[in-house]
């Protein structure tokens, strides 16, 4: 009877898991069609307000009376609360100190898990705060962090010259693979040890699946090859919850903090799956959560033209691949191929959000 009512326990904590995520996608589905539809309106003309005050009752936690003289509202950490602040900024014209409050929590919460104690969480909390920095219209910061996740991509093809070399000799020189096709095997993503701890992982056997019910020579004129048991990822619903810290691993130095990212910079084109290694440039979309383009899609997207309905044509687009060479370095320095990130440019950033 134990066992039983202890198995049913796991049972409800896993259905109830498992709602809370699908909620969350949906929510932020929501949250992105009352954004776009109170621009769209304001732009048309007629009264914004239904939807801008839609959007602004998922991204409160606590409001106030308006008939009180120190109204004042708490905003959560979640996608609902940065369109609000954006909403706020870009159409409201509202002062800075007023749109800011939308992202401060949210963007204070993601600097602490880049020097807290847990290596683990390095890449998440980079990604996070990328994504919070390009919706409050800091393309500076969040340009400098994109540019930390994507500056092992640059090292990869030296990479992997010398394991080809390694590779040759261990098989006496002949250039042969361990794989009977002949092809290298592909390097799985827990190789870095912290992919397991993103928010969202995926694989492209799904999203395959999802093409052959299509014509996959809608989707990209180079019709790339997908293997199914790659396993990539790309933050596609990315989860506002903390994560639980691992045990405490000591990382901070004098004036640097070492960071971990694993595979940090495979992301995957929303459009035709690629990543930026095979596509050669990778655009974040400022609005939409988690939404990344190659070069060839981007213009589909801006057309209205790709397979798939998942970005407004309207909205703004950040090349984060190549590295722009103003971006580069600004957050971190790299030490034997490994990141420190600089306390300096930390505590500033943080220093701005505290006031």
């Amino acid at each position: 009877m134990g066992n039983c009512t202890q198995a049913n326990r796991c049972g409800d904590s896993a259905v109830q898991k498992s709602s809370a995520k699908i909620r969350k996608i949906y929510s932020n589905r929501l949250v992105m069609l009352y954004f776009d539809a109170a621009v769209a309106s304001r732009n048309a003309g007629p009264d914004s307000a239904q939807y801008a005050t839609k959007l602004k009752g998922l991204s409160v936690v606590t409001e106030t009376s308006a008939d009180d003289d120190d109204a004042f509202d708490f905003y959560g950490t979640g996608y609902a609360s940065m369109l609000w602040g954006r909403w706020l900024r870009d159409y409201q014209d509202a002062e800075e100190g007023v749109w800011r409050k939308c992202f401060k929590a949210r963007a204070l919460e993601e600097m602490d898990m880049l020097d807290d104690n847990d290596p683990s969480n390095d890449t998440r909390g980079l990604h996070s705060l990328a994504v919070t920095l390009l919706q409050a219209g800091d393309r500076i910061n969040a340009g400098a962090i994109l540019a930390v996740l994507f500056k092992p991509l640059e090292d990869l093809p030296t990479q992997q010259v010398v394991e080809d070399g390694n590779s040759d000799l261990a098989n006496g020189g002949n250039g042969e693979t361990d794989e009977q096709d002949g092809d290298p095997q592909t390097p799985s993503v827990t190789d870095g040890g912290e992919t397991n701890e993103l928010p969202s992982e995926r694989t492209l056997k799904s999203e395959a699946a999802m093409l052959k019910a299509g014509d996959m020579s809608v989707v990209s004129p180079q019709a790339p090859q997908i293997t199914e048991t790659r396993t990539v990822f790309g933050p596609e619903n990315i989860d506002d919850t903390t994560t639980q810290p691992l045990a405490p691993v000591t990382k901070q130095t004098t004036s640097q903090l070492k960071l971990q990212l694993g595979n940090s910079w495979m992301y995957t084109c929303d459009g035709c799956f690629r990543d930026p290694q095979d596509a050669g440039e990778m655009y974040f979309c400022e609005i939409c959560l988690n939404r990344n383009y190659c070069g060839d899609c981007l213009p589909k997207v801006k057309e209205s033209s790709l397979w798939s309905r998942q970005c407004n044509p309207n909205h703004t687009h950040y090349r984060a691949w190549p590295i722009p060479s103003d971006a580069r370095d600004m957050a971190v320095e790299w030490v034997e191929g490994e990141a420190a990130l600089r306390i300096e440019w930390l505590e500033k950033l943080r220093k701005e959000w505290m006031t």
